[in-house]
């Protein structure tokens, strides 16, 4: 069985308005304020970063971010959150 978590670098109020389904919010801006709930992970848990789109490059500075920490299976997606809406993917809204 394979599990692990999906990040959304978005803002918190871009997060509340609609995020991938079961993401946890850690925007890139503010990754240090986070780290500590970071750390109780596993280093081999597997993490994808997604922000809006392919012209954001949150995701990609928090993958690095991550990567940094220590963590060895990290990848970010790519389309984003305009293209997990497009394609009908589970999503939901509101605060953590």
């Amino acid at each position: 069985r394979k599990s692990g978590l999906i990040i959304d670098a978005r803002d918190s109020g871009e997060y509340a308005a609609g995020h991938i389904a079961g993401a946890w919010n850690i925007p890139y801006s503010d990754f240090l304020i986070h780290v500590d709930q970071l750390e109780t992970l596993p280093p081999d848990t597997l993490i994808v970063a997604y922000c809006n789109g392919e012209e954001c490059n949150a995701s990609l500075g928090l993958a690095n971010q991550l990567v940094a920490m220590g963590f060895s299976r990290v990848r970010f997606y790519f389309g984003g959150w305009s293209s997990w809406v497009a394609a009908g993917y589970p999503t939901a809204a509101g605060p953590e």
